[in-house]
């Protein structure tokens, strides 16, 4: 998983001679985000199930507007953690962090990448499946479509699902955590362990597989584009690619599991 030799704008703990860059980050800052990210996580989740099981009475589209803004406010926690108490901290801009813009050509190849994830992620789920008891039930399911299919959920869904969730979440997993454990324990572990903590942040132990495996794609791309743009791009084509499948799948009168 090294860079390759003359891809542009490289942050990925590399000077341009070579030698080894450790970048600003420390501990509390990693500490500080992962926190940040599963106290959001685990609070928009308890919500959601508390919503789906409770007896409070909200329509459909009341229920997913709860998730959207949910969705949002997750988001915005994670992206102002980073903002305001490690970038401030270590004064660092963005582009520092890592949101330089890359190499022109890794903006096409992050949506093919992206497009091509998602049967890679269901061939996998698809193989547990069999050593399992079936399909895994996914509460982000009903919340994400509590109303069935609709255009206007189907088009709200996937454009925070492909938008806001992916760039604070590669800010958070890739942006810190990955390049955190990079630089100390070696690409390949550094892209493992992350990819872990971000598949277990999301909290449904049967898809920890699957999550990870998309989270070593990901890091794989932040160590060979140099950037966080590319990463971000493919997390959105694949987070968009799911939720239109979802949608169509609804369409189609396919029951959610």
């Amino acid at each position: 998983m090294n860079s390759a030799p003359g891809d542009a704008n490289k942050d990925d703990g590399q000077s341009q001679n070579g030698a080894a860059r450790h970048l600003p980050f420390e501990f509390s800052d990693l500490l500080l985000v992962l926190i940040a990210a599963l106290a959001s996580s685990r609070f928009m989740a308890q919500t959601v199930v508390w919503l789906l099981a409770s007896g409070v009475t909200l329509a459909p589209e009341q229920r997913l507007a709860v998730t959207l803004v949910l969705l949002l406010l997750q988001s915005l926690i994670l992206i102002a953690v980073i903002r305001w108490f490690v970038l401030r901290r270590h004064h660092m801009s963005w582009a520092k962090f890592g949101l330089a813009p890359p190499h022109g050509k890794w903006f096409l190849q992050s949506v093919f990448l992206g497009l091509a994830c998602t049967p890679m992620v269901a061939l996998l789920n698809l193989v547990l499946q069999v050593f399992t008891d079936g399909p895994t039930a996914n509460p982000q399911l009903q919340a994400l479509a509590p109303a069935g299919f609709s255009w206007p959920a189907a088009i709200a869904v996937t454009v925070v699902a492909s938008s806001i969730v992916p760039f604070a979440e590669e800010l958070a997993f890739r942006g810190l955590a990955f390049r955190w454990l990079r630089d100390r324990l070696g690409t390949l572990a550094g892209a493992l362990l992350s990819a872990l903590v971000f598949a277990a942040l999301h909290g449904i132990p049967q898809l920890i597989p699957a999550i990870t495996l998309l989270g070593l794609v990901l890091a794989w791309t932040v160590q060979r584009s140099g950037s966080l743009w590319p990463a971000i791009v493919v997390h959105g084509v694949f987070n968009a690619t799911m939720t239109t499948l979802l949608y169509v799948a609804l369409a189609a009168g396919v029951p959610l599991p």
